[in-house]
């Protein structure tokens, strides 16, 4: 993030001599822009189990030079025992200069510090055993969670056969995990590869190393809703199973998470969970039909963009679109090719989108609900989508029906709002200033108002985006249903003060409170700073 940029906004925020203030001498800024300046220290401070693990939550001054000169410790924020490790940590942390308006400012950030405990062996000196191949066994399980884990096992046998099994069957946690959230993985059934020896040996050289038999057997961290991984290691008579739940968040090896993955790059099981450019050629191996119900089932059950291949290679054989289906958030059946472009935009996936717009899907789907999806998915959350959906006739100011509960969302809200919001079908995207500038090309308009009046400026917390915003034509002197300004839409100072220096109105009150009071109990000293200037108390 660069926020060097923020000078081009000068000459807009100086047309209004009346909203100019000193420069302020420190801001409160974001705390991604603040770690993404960082430049060297640890966020990490080992404990001993005799502590707490978890998260430590500091208020740190950073001067002018990008040295930090104050740090506290957040007490409301929860009580992790001493702080004073993590304030010793903090002290030795470098940052790049920060800078507004192109003058040097010291920062006041929010961040956090890990408590961690070292990491523990049962017995580090265990012997490996030796192999044998007949009987070797490596396994990975991973279970449910509160969300949407991938559920399955895939093992690894020693003449190099690989066996997946998605773990749909089985009872417990994972039936009410996969009502609210399928299973978390594309293929469902059994299936093999095969990997060569070469491979398999370089598997267990990485178990050898990380001194697999000496772990302990089990690392579990005191919270809830997590997934469990679980791994086995067998040959000859000897076994080892280690089990991890969050055990990151407390004493085990970083080699343990290491051995998960790379038990998943060997045996290839993406192919499986996620999809890949494998995914398709190995299925049409095993008997897929492009033409079958089964096929329409695979490119229905894709989310994100690792399965594209799937879809594209399963259009590129034939699969019929007009076949009618159901999909999982369709009322009713419709046309396989509605479906999957529905889902692709509320996926972002713009690689299936384009295709299935190219195909003449977007023009066959009803007015309404295409309107409603590009409002929702910010055009498909890409410029180029975004681009051919405009060009099939679809308003670029249409809006999610103000009758639709949409999450963080209002009705009412356009593909403005959702693009600068990061709960929302982009909550992927990295960098929103293209597809907000390629929406605002399009015509989409800035200044226009959710169902609580709020525009897109309301709540970002991203000072470069919002900067793309005012630099469009965002206008300051709005109000929402509550008569606030946007300055009431975010509690992060830099974010207030670039609106307050733009024009915002810094009357109105939330929840009973001005926005003076506001800034001091969220220690906004830049927009404190401007309010007293402007004699806003």
């Amino acid at each position: 993030m660069n926020l060097l940029r923020l000078g081009l906004l000068a000459p807009l925020w100086l047309l209004s001599s009346a909203q100019t203030a000193p420069d302020p001498q420190v801001i409160g800024f974001p705390s991604a822009v603040v770690e993404a300046h960082r430049l060297s220290g640890s966020t990490t401070v080992i404990v001993p189990p005799s502590r707490h693990a978890g998260q430590v939550e500091l208020q740190v001054m950073i001067d002018a030079a990008g040295k930090v000169s104050d740090v506290r410790a957040d007490k409301s924020a929860g009580d992790f025992g001493d702080p004073a490790p993590a304030i010793a940590a903090a002290r030795q942390w470098t940052f790049r200069p920060f800078e507004y308006r192109g003058r040097p400012v010291a920062a006041l950030a929010t961040m956090w510090v890990d408590y961690r405990f070292g990491p523990a062996w049962a017995d580090p000196q265990a012997a490996f055993p030796a192999i044998d191949y007949d009987t070797l066994r490596i396994e990975l399980s991973r279970s449910a969670c509160f969300g949407p884990c991938p559920v399955y096992t895939v093992s690894i046998a020693g003449d190099g056969t690989v066996t997946y099994r998605d773990d749909s069957d089985e009872e417990g946690a994972g039936v009410v995990h996969r009502i609210f959230n399928r299973n978390g993985t594309l293929v469902s059934g059994t299936h093999h590869a095969k990997i060569d020896r070469a491979a398999l040996d370089g598997l267990i050289e990485k178990f050898r190393a990380a001194r697999f038999f000496g772990l302990k057997k089990e690392y579990q961290a005191p919270i809830t809703d997590s997934p469990t991984y679980a791994l086995r290691f067998s040959t000859g008579a000897q076994s080892m199973e280690v089990v991890d739940y969050v055990g990151r968040m407390v004493d085990m090896p970083e080699a343990v998470t290491a051995l998960e993955e790379e038990v998943d790059r060997v045996s290839g099981s993406a192919r499986w969970v996620k999809g890949d450019e494998t995914t398709l050629p190995a299925l049409l191996a095993e008997g897929l039909d492009p033409h079958s119900l089964a096929a329409a089932d695979l490119a229905l059950g894709v989310h994100g963009p690792g399965g594209d291949a799937v879809v594209l290679g399963l259009l590129a054989a034939g699969m019929p679109l007009d076949r009618m289906v159901r999909g999982a958030q369709a009322p009713k059946a419709e046309p396989l090719g509605l479906s999957l472009l529905a889902t692709a935009l509320q996926d972002a996936r713009p690689k299936v989108a384009l295709a299935l717009i190219e195909r003449g899907w977007l023009t066959k789907m009803p007015v309404p609900q295409r309107m409603a999806l590009f409002a929702q998915t910010a055009g498909g959350c890409d410029p180029a989508v975004a681009r051919a959906m405009v060009a099939a006739g679809v308003d670029p100011n249409a809006r999610i029906p103000a009758t639709e509960d949409f999450g963080f969302l209002d009705g009412g809200s356009t593909a403005l709002h959702v693009a600068r919001t990061r709960y929302s079908a982009c909550r992927e995207l990295e960098d929103r200033g293209p597809l907000v500038r390629a929406l605002i090309a399009l015509g989409a308009d800035p200044n226009a108002a959710d169902g609580e009046g709020e525009t897109p400026i309301y709540g970002i917390e991203d000072p470069d985006l919002l900067a793309t915003f005012l630099a469009s034509g965002a206008r300051t002197d709005v109000k929402d249903q509550n008569g606030n300004g946007p300055a009431f839409g975010s509690w992060t100072d830099l974010i207030a003060l670039m609106l307050l220096e733009a024009g915002a109105d810094p009357r109105g009150k939330e929840d009973g409170k001005t926005l003076p009071m506001i800034a001091k109990e969220k220690n906004m000293p830049a927009t404190r700073a401007w309010l007293e200037a402007h004699g806003i108390r």
